[in-house]
C-alpha cells in the first residue's frame, strides 16, 4: 500500500529533496511505528504523529492511501537527527521522488484540463492504480479501469499468465493514482515495456476531484 507522509520542522531533512513529502510504499497492515522505522527515523525523534488530522499511537494501524502529518519535539532538538539522515543516506541509491522526477522527465503528463477533455473518449482508457480500499472510500474517475499498481507489468505482458486483453487494444491511456506518483513510474515502466500511447494525469485523482470533475461511487466488496 501507499502513503503519503509529510515531515515537519527539522524532519524534512530526512527527505532527499528537503521537502518532507514522501510517497512511502508499506506492506498491508502497517503500523504508525513500521512507517516510522521504514524512513530509518531513530527512537525519541518523533514527538506527534497525525493520522488523517487526527493524532494516532504508534500502534495505529495505516490504511492505504492515508496522509500521515509526522512532527519532532517542540523544541527540535533531535540528537538521532543527523544520524538519521545519515543511515538513510546510506540505505537508498535513490530517492523516490528522484525516481518520480526522472519518469516525469520521460513520459508525457496531461493537464487537468487535456484528461477531462479526452474522457469518454472510444479511443482512450482511463487507468486507475491505486488501492481498491482507496476507491472505495474515495470513488474513481467514471469509466476507469482499475488495474492496482502491484500487478501492471503482468497484466501489460502479453506472456504473463496474468494479462489482460485489454493492454493490447490499441488505445491511449491514462494513468492515475492519488497524488500523480504511482502514476509517474507506472507511465515509465509501461512505456519501457512498449505501450506507445501511454501518459500520466497530473496532480492525480486528488486534483480531478477537488476540480469538481466526475467521480463515480466503487461498490464495497462483500465479505465472503
Amino acid at each position: 500500500m501507499i502513503v503519503t507522509v509529510r515531515l515537519y520542522a527539522t524532519l524534512r531533512d530526512l527527505t532527499p529533496d528537503r521537502k518532507g513529502v514522501v510517497e512511502l510504499s508499506l506492506p498491508d497492515g502497517s503500523t504508525v511505528a513500521a512507517m516510522i522505522a521504514r524512513l530509518g527515523i531513530p527512537p525519541g525523534v518523533v514527538r506527534k504523529v497525525f493520522v488523517g488530522g487526527i493524532a494516532q499511537e504508534e500502534s495505529h494501524v495505516l490504511q492505504p492511501g492515508d496522509e500521515v502529518g509526522v512532527f519532532p519535539p517542540i523544541a527540535g532538538g533531535a540528537p538521532g537527527m543527523m544520524a538519521a539522515r545519515r543511515t538513510l543516506t546510506m540505505k537508498l541509491k535513490k530517492g523516490v521522488r528522484q525516481m518520480v522526477d526522472e519518469a516525469k522527465a520521460r513520459i508525457t503528463t496531461l493537464s487537468l484540463e487535456e484528461a477531462r477533455a479526452r474522457h469518454g473518449k472510444d479511443d482512450v482508457v482511463f487507468v486507475d492504480l491505486r488501492d481498491v480500499r482507496e476507491l472505495e472510500r474515495d470513488g474513481m474517475i467514471p469509466g476507469a479501469y482499475h488495474c492496482p499498481r502491484g500487478m501492471l507489468e503482468f497484466w501489460i505482458d502479453p506472456e504473463s499468465p496474468y494479462h489482460k486483453e485489454i493492454f493490447a487494444s490499441g488505445k491511449e491511456f491514462v494513468f492515475y493514482c492519488n497524488l500523480a506518483g504511482r502514476s509517474a513510474l507506472a507511465a515509465d515502466v509501461a512505456r519501457q515495456m512498449g505501450l506507445e500511447r501511454v501518459c500520466e494525469m497530473g496532480g492525480g485523482f486528488a486534483a480531478w476531484q477537488g476540480a469538481g470533475f466526475p467521480v463515480a461511487e466503487r461498490p464495497r466488496r462483500r465479505p465472503a
